[in-house]
């Protein structure tokens, strides 16, 4: 049996970078391999331009109840937003080149020989503790605990039941 899922990202923590990663599961072994970063693959700009608009807006609340709302409404959120926007298209589309970079890699080279280079990893599926469902703060995650590292992989809109799925069936294997 053999089963793919990509684009999954993970967060950033104080120790390492957010990356975007394709997961392999073959008959008795869970490929990681590292596509690049974070951000050019599942969320994008989009993702974030509206996390800015959250918080510019939050902003804009704390304002208005403080007596500045019109003010705040005018220069607030739409001015901060049209300010980020054009940074973080360019950023998006730095990560997304390297990210269809690790995926044309991917595709020439293959999981088992990049699943080998730093940064991506290589588990039996006997080093599979857990692989389920969890939670970062309000988000839902899904986290794969393994004997040799952990990880917590975002869960997309429109992609938490592929993802849902590929944990079970991977959870399955090693149980079989």
């Amino acid at each position: 049996m053999t089963r793919r899922i990509e684009p999954v990202e993970t967060y950033a923590t104080l120790f390492r970078w957010a990356a975007t990663y394709s997961l392999l599961l073959t008959d008795d072994t869970l490929h990681v391999v590292r596509l690049g970063p974070a951000m050019g693959a599942v969320g994008g700009a989009e993702g974030y331009l509206t996390g800015a608009r959250r918080v510019l807006d939050e902003g804009g609340r704390r304002d208005r109840s403080t007596g500045n709302g019109d003010r705040a409404r005018e220069t607030g959120s739409d001015l901060g937003v049209a300010l980020a926007a054009p940074m973080l298209e360019r950023v998006e589309a730095r990560y997304g080149a390297k990210v269809a970079e690790g995926v044309r890699r991917l595709e020439a080279t293959g999981h088992p020989a990049l699943s080998a280079e730093k940064g991506s990893f290589r588990f039996r599926l006997s080093e599979i503790e857990s692989f389920g469902p969890g939670k970062k703060g309000g988000l839902d995650t899904m986290d794969l605990t393994t004997s040799g590292r952990d990880f917590q992989f975002k869960v997309r809109p429109g992609g938490a039941d592929d993802l849902r799925t590929f944990a079970d069936a991977v959870m399955a294997a090693r149980s079989a």
